[in-house]
C-alpha cells in the first residue's frame, strides 16, 4: 500500500482510491436507472421515428404511383421516362387553320343532363354537343389501381360518340383503306365525332400529369408508324400539360373531322391534326396494350 499525497491522503490500492469507488458505486445505482431510461426512450423515439419516416415514404410513393394517372403495371415495372422537352409543333400551310384557343368553349361543348348518372361523385350527362353534333355516352368506368394492398381510385372516364361504339376492332376503324404507299391502314373515320372525358378524384400536380401522358403514350400506343407521331406526341404532352389538374377537374379530348382537341378543365389548350394521331390516340384505350382491359371493356360496354 502507497499514500497519496495529492488528495488529502486518500488511500489508494493498485492505483485506484476506494472513497471515489466506493461514492461511485452507491450514486451510480440511481444513475445507471436514469440513463437506462433515457437510452430506451431515446430508442423508442428514435424506432418511432424511423416508423413514421418509413410510413411516409411508402404514402408518398403511393400518391405519387396514383397520381399518374394512367399507370398500370406495366407501366409501374418500366423505366421511369426523362423529362420531356417542349416541342412546338409546326404545321404546313395547307392544313386547316386552327380554331382560336381564345373562342368560348361554351361554344364548343353543349351538354344535357337528362338521364344523367353519378359514379363516385361525378355527373355524367347522357349527351354531349359539339359544334353541333350530337354525341351519347357509350361507356364509362373506373380507373383504379391497387398498391400494396390498398385501393386506389384516381379517375373517371367516359366516352361520348356519334354512334354507338361496341368493340376495339370498331373504336380503331374496321373499314380498310391505302395510303399513298398501298399499305393497308385503317381509319377511325367511320365512328364521327368523338369525346373522351376524363374526371380526376385526387390533385395532379403539373410534373405528374407530364409524367403519366409520356408514361402511357409510350407503353400503350401502338399506332407509331407514321412520318410525325414524334412531333405528335411532344406537342399532345406539352398541350396537356401546361398546368396541374384539380380535385374533380376534367380533361377532354375530343376528335371531330381532322382534328384532336385537347382541352384542360374547360380550356382549349391546342389542336392535333390528322387521323394518324386520332388512330394513334385510340390505340392508346383500345389497342392491344390498352392502359385497362377493365376500363377499355367499360368504354365499350353500351354504359351498362
Amino acid at each position: 500500500m502507497r499514500k497519496d499525497t495529492t488528495r488529502g491522503g486518500s488511500i489508494f490500492v493498485k492505483g485506484f482510491p476506494f472513497s471515489t469507488l466506493h461514492v461511485l458505486t452507491t450514486r451510480s445505482k440511481l444513475q445507471l436507472k436514469a440513463a437506462t431510461m433515457a437510452l430506451v426512450l431515446g430508442m423508442g423515439l428514435y424506432d418511432g421515428y424511423t416508423r413514421k419516416q418509413y410510413r411516409n415514404s411508402l404514402a408518398m410513393e403511393a400518391e405519387t404511383t396514383a397520381c399518374s394517372p394512367f399507370s398500370s403495371a406495366e407501366t409501374r415495372k418500366a423505366q421511369v421516362v426523362p423529362e420531356q422537352r417542349v416541342v412546338t409543333a409546326s404545321y404546313p400551310t395547307t392544313r386547316p387553320k386552327a380554331i382560336p384557343l381564345n373562342r368560348g368553349i361554351e361554344k364548343t361543348i353543349a351538354n344535357t343532363i337528362e338521364n344523367a348518372i353519378t359514379v363516385e361523385g361525378i355527373e355524367l350527362p347522357e349527351k354531349r354537343v359539339v359544334d353541333g353534333i350530337h354525341l351519347t355516352r357509350n361507356g364509362h368506368g373506373l380507373r383504379s389501381i391497387t398498391y400494396f394492398g390498398i385501393g386506389i381510385r384516381i379517375y373517371v372516364a367516359a366516352m361520348y360518340s356519334e354512334k354507338p361504339i361496341s368493340s376495339a376492332e370498331q373504336a380503331l376503324g374496321t373499314i380498310p383503306r391505302r395510303d399513298s404507299e398501298s399499305r393497308n391502314i385503317s381509319s377511325p373515320d367511320g365512328n364521327g365525332a368523338l369525346q373522351l372525358d376524363f374526371t380526376f378524384l385526387r390533385y395532379v400536380n403539373q410534373s405528374q400529369v407530364r409524367s403519366a401522358w409520356a408514361q402511357q403514350l409510350d407503353y400503350s400506343v401502338t399506332h407509331t408508324d407514321y412520318e410525325r407521331y414524334q412531333e405528335d406526341r411532344d406537342r399532345f404532352i406539352q398541350l396537356a400539360s401546361e398546368g396541374p389538374i384539380e380535385n374533380h377537374g376534367t380533361q377532354s379530348i375530343q376528335m371531330v373531322g381532322e382534328e384532336t382537341r385537347i382541352i384542360d378543365q374547360g380550356k382549349l389548350r391546342g389542336i392535333i391534326y390528322g387521323k394518324d394521331f386520332q388512330q394513334s390516340f385510340l390505340s392508346m384505350w383500345f389497342g392491344s396494350k390498352a392502359v385497362s382491359e377493365d376500363l377499355k371493356s367499360s368504354l365499350l360496354g353500351g354504359d351498362k
